[in-house]
């Protein structure tokens, strides 16, 4: 099945020497059609998932500064890609973690009572809303996570901060994931009017069990939790199809942006794409793309980030501070 992606006609890229956006020539234009089919085969092999952010340039520009310099922001997308608020802001989340592998008693003890907190608050009935309501039931869920290994630890404590993530539980702290959706119209309503949009085209390689989080999903996390008799929640907002992304959207793994150029809208594909243009392009999905680690850090020291995130082939995380 050929899949059908919301990509305008007009193709831009980004000359790495240069650090401005060229239009691609046919030539070009052909290579990107064979980078979709081979997206096309690895998604119709249940092998990778394309999601989508829409962001403001306005709102990104708090993180980016790239003062409406469009060359400027493409060159910082494509070499530092965009994070979550907890590499950002100046971080209130860190009172809730010593790094981004925290997986402490002292996590989870927060993590059921800003659970209890926020269902105390709410009026629906199930389940989830019975077992966290009922303060007794703390002690049993801190059991419970003393007998998982470390991983699955990690596992768990991402799955229920995902959920705090999507309802936005204290709205001023600085979650460690970035919302993405399966569906390009959803990330299209939150990058708000034409003239201030860009969506992000962001793939992952399966099994991304380590790297995001569907919150639709009745695999993989949600059997980790059942298996060990721990509650499990529907999606919060099940329309929008989040997929939440753990820590940042990496440049190696961005397939292109949609933006506006000239008041008409076009594609600005991730300029390491074309490393595989004689580099079997097949690959390109499961190793990701082969940014320049001196365009990075010369980048990065441009962005407004308060960290470095890192991540290695076992899915593993890093954070530099």
């Amino acid at each position: 099945m050929k899949i059908k992606y919301k990509i305008p006609s007009k193709l831009y890229s980004l000359d790495i020497d240069s650090e401005k956006l060229v239009e691609l020539c046919v030539e070009g234009n052909n290579f990107f059609n064979q980078v979709l089919e081979v997206l096309d085969t690895s998604i119709n092999e249940n092998k990778a998932l394309l999601v989508y952010r829409g962001e403001r340039k306005s709102c990104i520009n708090d993180e980016l500064n790239f003062n409406d310099d469009l060359d400027d922001l493409f060159c910082k997308i494509f070499h530092v890609g965009t994070s979550s608020k907890y590499f950002i802001k100046s971080n209130n989340f860190k009172k809730y973690l010593n790094n981004i592998n925290d997986i402490s008693n002292e996590v989870f003890e927060i993590i059921f009572d800003k659970i209890y907190k926020q269902q105390k608050q709410n009026d629906k009935k199930n389940d989830f809303k019975s077992y966290f309501t009922n303060i007794d039931n703390k002690k049993d869920f801190l059991e419970k996570i003393t007998n998982l290994n470390n991983i699955s630890r990690l596992r768990v404590r991402d799955y229920y901060f995902s959920y705090l993530h999507q309802e936005a539980i204290d709205k001023n702290q600085s979650s460690f994931f970035v919302s993405t959706s399966k569906k390009i119209k959803k990330a299209e309503y939150f990058a708000g009017k034409k003239e201030n949009k860009i969506v992000i085209f962001y793939f992952l390689s399966k099994p991304y069990i380590d790297l995001a989080i569907y919150s639709k999903n009745k695999q993989y996390l949600k059997n980790y939790c059942e298996k060990n008799n721990l509650q499990t929640y529907k999606a919060p907002y099940p329309k929008q199809d989040e997929i939440s992304v753990k820590g940042a959207l990496f440049p190696d793994n961005i397939l292109g942006v949609t933006s506006y150029i000239n008041e008409e809208e076009v594609f600005i594909v991730n300029p390491y794409l074309f490393y595989y243009y004689d580099n079997h392009l097949e690959n390109f999905i499961k190793e990701g793309l082969p940014v320049n680690q001196e365009k990075f850090y010369e980048n990065l020291l441009k962005v407004n980030g308060k960290g470095i995130l890192l991540y290695d082939s076992n899915n593993k995380f890093e954070e530099i501070r």
